[in-house]
């Protein structure tokens, strides 16, 4: 199994690959545990190269699920794996394709994930900024709020920065408005 995240989405990347047995279902429990545990927006579960000929790992990845469902704020989770696989056929089976999110590839589970990542269970906090630096500097604060609450510590520089380049790439003179959103 391997394991990649990427903190600018804060979306891991989880390949679950060999046969399906009791020790591989309990390695893929601890760590999607422990991935559920780090608060990421969503993860990917890549079952490409899972070896599971009965589809019988199907009740364990809508499991996975549910785990992500029930977090505070909730984590979204959605598989990858070949559509004509009897564990995909399992997957629709159990969920008639509501119950977890399919894709054919990572890069397309990615890009879904990062497109509805603005569908969550809270409304995106807006804020609108006048070119002036008490403006930045009230921006600065809402986004390291929002990321201590979130609790993705390695956006915390980059929620710093961000008022700042907003603010600077106009010239003061200019007098642009600016806008950021927040959402998870």
């Amino acid at each position: 199994m391997t394991v990649i995240a990427d903190p600018d989405t804060t979306i891991v990347e989880v390949t679950v690959s060999g046969r399906w047995d009791r020790r591989l279902h309990e390695a893929s429990a601890r760590i999607l545990h422990g991935c559920l545990a780090a608060h990421s927006a969503a993860i990917i579960m890549d079952l490409y190269d899972l070896g599971d000929p009965s589809g019988a790992s199907a009740a364990f990845w809508s499991t996975v699920r549910r785990w992500g469902q029930r977090m505070q704020p909730s984590t979204r989770v959605a598989a990858c794996l070949p559509t004509q696989t009897p564990l995909a056929v399992a997957l629709r089976r159990r969920g008639r394709g509501r119950d977890l999110p399919t894709y054919t590839s990572v890069p397309e589970g990615r890009a879904a994930l990062i497109n509805t990542s603005a569908k969550t269970d809270q409304p995106p906090r807006r804020l609108r900024l006048q070119p002036e630096l008490t403006e930045v500097v009230r921006a600065r604060r809402l986004l390291i709020d929002a990321c201590a609450r979130w609790q993705p510590s390695e956006l915390e520089i980059r929620a710093r920065l961000a008022p700042n380049r907003a603010s600077g790439r106009t010239p003061p003179s200019t007098h642009t408005r600016r806008a950021i959103r927040l959402h998870r």
